[in-house]
């Protein structure tokens, strides 16, 4: 899923920072996925977060065997059973920005009942998607947490260039 962040650059103030301007997106964009992972991922495994997030719905089976096998939140979390993919996709991160494009990836373990295409019944959610969604307020967050950085940044570099100049 990508994310627009609609971030507009004044040409004028950039020209004494041509050379920087690569590495500093690349680094904008390693620090935006590292906001969602921090702040935003942690909320899809949150109780009640199935309209947030468009969940689709578990059949009364599988609930009825989450509140009698989930293990703690896993009883009442619709993504989360016993908590262990919780565990490594929150801890077992790793992010990385690739070349020429800027597209920030972040990379997570997860078993191989979350990988696509694995549904041969046609009766599992899509659990990559389900995690990977956005809500309107989680762009805004987004959004604007680049927007801030984005300013630090260049304004860390622009005052650099002035001095130099």
């Amino acid at each position: 899923m990508f994310l627009n962040l609609n971030l507009e650059l004044d040409r004028v103030q950039l020209d004494p920072l041509e050379r920087k301007f690569k590495s500093s997106v690349r680094t904008l964009m390693r620090e935006v996925a590292k906001f969602w992972h921090a702040e935003i991922f942690p909320s899809h495994f949150t109780p009640g977060n199935e309209s947030r997030y468009r969940f689709q719905p578990r059949t009364p089976r599988y609930i009825a065997r989450k509140r009698k096998y989930g293990v703690a939140q896993g009883r009442f979390v619709a993504n989360v059973f016993t908590g262990d993919t919780k565990r490594w996709m929150t801890t077992l991160a790793k992010f990385r920005v690739e070349q020429g494009t800027n597209i920030a990836r972040v990379n997570m373990p997860t078993p191989t009942y979350f990988r696509k295409p694995y549904n041969p019944k046609g009766n599992q959610p899509d659990k990559v998607d389900e995690v990977t969604q956005f809500s309107g307020s989680d762009r805004v967050r987004i959004q604007e947490f680049a927007r801030r950085r984005f300013n630090e940044i260049f304004k860390k570099h622009l005052s650099a260039a002035e001095k130099a100049a």
